[in-house]
């Protein structure tokens, strides 16, 4: 807590290895890093909070946790980031904010500004809980300001759904299904543990909610919409029925209005 990262390179903080588990970065700044403020990438990062942190012309996201940990398919799983200011971050191929496919996360109170830049986006992720936030970045050509994906947990005891409350968004909003994106990283790796027995996963998108246990009413992945704009979108109270893989919204349906 209360640490400043200032011009240290390409991150503050980099953990690529082994575990991180129940763990805190609070109040604290990251300035001038190259990749990443804080990059915890292919690991098994679960557990966690950011909370009132600021992360300021960052050269790549100012947090980025795409990944998770090859030999035993495990992604990130419950971190929270909470009460922190994005400025100036990401790139032309990165968003200010990536969180990957992080399992039961949560992305509230936060404000993303980007504006001497074109970016990829202002944040990328699959939160269960997304509220009071804005976000106001100028993008790259055809970058949406929010890239959402579903969850693709292997446990089918952990809800799909997603909620959005009060967030504000200068551009679009898009939804993904990149859930195999690292595989060139890991390929190495699986051919190793190929070669020797061990066990490992090859793919990611295993979410038997998803896929052999799909809801027979085709609602796999429900987010519901309230007080949100993205863009020239705007959303009252609305439940979305969307097909991450295809990228569009099958249904959505307007709910009475709700104080």
């Amino acid at each position: 807590m209360d640490l400043k990262f200032e011009n240290t390179g390409d991150y503050g903080i980099c953990m690529n290895g082994s575990m991180l588990d129940k763990w805190l970065v609070l109040h604290s700044e990251f300035r001038g890093q190259k990749k990443a403020g804080i990059a915890i990438k292919f690991n098994n990062l679960i557990h966690g909070m950011i909370v009132g942190s600021r992360f300021e012309n960052i050269g790549g996201p100012g947090v980025d946790t795409f990944g998770g940990n090859v030999e035993i398919g495990y992604r990130p799983w419950g971190v929270w980031i909470d009460q922190c200011e994005f400025i100036e971050c990401g790139n032309a191929r990165e968003p200010a904010v990536e969180m990957g496919i992080t399992e039961l996360s949560a992305f509230t109170h936060n404000k993303i500004t980007t504006k001497k830049k074109q970016i990829a986006g202002g944040y990328g992720g699959s939160p269960q809980i997304f509220e009071d936030c804005t976000i106001d970045v100028s993008l790259a050509a055809n970058a949406p300001a929010v890239k959402l994906r579903g969850v693709r947990t292997e446990s089918v005891v952990r809800a799909n759904g997603h909620v959005i409350r009060n967030v504000k968004a200068n551009g679009p909003l898009v939804f993904v299904n990149d859930a195999d994106a690292q595989t060139e990283h890991f390929a190495k790796t699986v051919a190793m543990l190929t070669a020797h027995g061990k066990p490992h996963v090859e793919k990611w998108d295993i979410n038997s909610m998803t896929h052999a246990l799909a809801p027979k009413n085709g609602w796999v992945h429900p987010f519901i919409i309230y007080r949100s704009e993205f863009g020239a979108e705007k959303y009252a109270y609305s439940l979305l029925n969307v097909d991450v893989d295809a990228g569009k919204v099958k249904e959505r349906v307007e709910l009475p209005t709700f104080e």
